[in-house]
């Protein structure tokens, strides 16, 4: 792999651990599972290349918010 390359993995490496410190020091889901899900497809892309980071990819569709819906009873 080029320089460009392995730098572009080490930053979004970066991206990723901040994102799940962040959200296990705040108690936030939602950067605590995108900063997972973007650590996994990096490892998928590195080893198993663009196959690899699609099968990494997939935890983020989880990812969205649930809207508060209303409240429902008595």
């Amino acid at each position: 792999m080029g320089d460009v390359t392995v730098v572009a993995f080490a930053a979004l490496a970066v991206v990723g651990l901040a994102l799940v410190g962040w959200g296990g020091l705040r108690g936030a889901r939602l950067p605590l599972m995108i900063g997972g899900g973007l650590l996994l497809a990096l490892a998928g892309a590195w080893v198993l290349g663009p196959p690899g980071a699609a099968l990494g990819a997939i935890p983020l569709a989880f990812a969205r918010r649930k809207r508060a819906g209303p409240v429902k009873g008595g």
